[in-house]
């Protein structure tokens, strides 16, 4: 079980998202759990968490709590029926509530909350999850500290996965990451020139997605690794070799290391004609025509970052979808 989480000010189009989601013209969401709210769709259940902020705290801007909770394809399967899945919900936000936030039993209770399970999500039709739109203040009008809301519910679903057996998230992050290791490194062994494209589509075509991240900028500054599971990592957490800045020297490292083979490199005026030879033969004539920027300085090879795509406009949180969540979690934006 993994969980992210974050306080936002969108309440209304974040249930609307969660009550009204749609995967390829499919309807795949339903209602979970809910506490203390009472309308028959999701206005009407804001409309009434509004009501509660607007009468003891109106200036208040991020007045409700998103969190997001998944659970891995072998975990959802345990997931059986309305009741299994109203006790997980039930069960993260008092672990949370009372545990690691420092509610009372009776705040707890006063809480306003709606809960809605996705039976998948756009890129994985086996990953069921649940989406929780909670009000920041309760019933009687006590304001719930957002203070690092999202490392306290990653502490809760881990809590919770011991519990209930759940797959150990470090444990199974240490497989997936292990996976992608190997297949990254056997893709660059593979291919005879590098082109980052070429290694985006030769990793998909693994079941391993690649996506670049961006800043605030829209510049170029990393990408992440989909593991057939579904959880997405940084390239630098599966290997330092791998990230953006590093993964070409790695490419003509790990050439270079093949038995007999070696690495070519012609003086020119402006770029040097760089050729992979193995046994005097030359396997990748026309390298340098894929890779930008390369120089050589006394004998040393020094390459460039791929080209920065133009400025892209940021999505706001309650525009992302699921993976999309998941994505800035984990230290990215699209």
């Amino acid at each position: 079980m993994i969980a992210i989480s974050k306080s936002i000010r969108y309440g209304l189009a974040k249930a609307k998202y969660d009550e009204q989601k749609e995967i390829n013209g499919k309807h795949i969401s339903c209602e979970a759990a809910r506490q203390n709210v009472y309308g028959s769709c999701a206005a009407e259940i804001v409309e009434e968490m509004r009501e509660i902020q607007m009468t003891y705290h109106p200036t208040l801007k991020n007045g409700f709590f998103d969190f997001v909770i998944t659970l891995s394809e072998d975990d959802a399967k345990k997931v059986v029926s309305k009741d299994d899945s109203k006790k997980i919900v039930n069960d993260f936000v008092r672990l949370l509530m009372i545990q690691h936030i420092g509610l009372t039993e009776e705040d707890f209770h006063r809480l306003q909350w709606i809960a809605y399970e996705h039976s998948q999500t756009q890129e994985n039709e086996h990953l069921k999850h649940w989406h929780i739109l909670c009000n920041r203040v309760t019933i009687n009008g006590k304001l719930i500290n957002d203070f690092q809301i999202g490392r306290k519910s990653v502490a809760t679903a881990q809590e919770l996965s011991k519990k209930y057996g759940f797959t150990d998230a470090q444990e199974k992050s240490k497989q997936n990451i292990d996976e992608i290791r190997q297949a990254a490194f056997a893709t660059l062994c593979e291919m005879e020139c590098f082109s980052f494209n070429e290694f985006k589509l030769r990793m998909t075509l693994k079941g391993m997605k690649i996506t670049e991240a961006f800043s605030k900028r829209g510049h170029l500054q990393g990408y992440y690794i989909r593991s057939p599971s579904g959880v997405d990592y940084k390239s630098s957490r599966i290997d330092k070799e791998l990230t953006l800045a590093r993964i070409q020297h790695t490419f003509y490292r790990l050439h270079t290391h093949k038995e007999g083979t070696d690495i070519h490199i012609a003086k020119s005026p402006q770029h040097p004609t760089i050729a992979i030879v193995k046994k005097g033969v030359s396997i990748v004539p026309k390298i340098a025509s894929a890779v930008s920027g390369l120089s050589n300085n006394g004998g040393s090879i020094s390459v460039s970052s791929p080209s920065l795509p133009k400025k892209k406009k940021r999505k706001r949180w309650d525009e992302m979808d699921d993976d999309e969540k998941r994505d800035v979690s984990n230290g990215f934006s699209r």
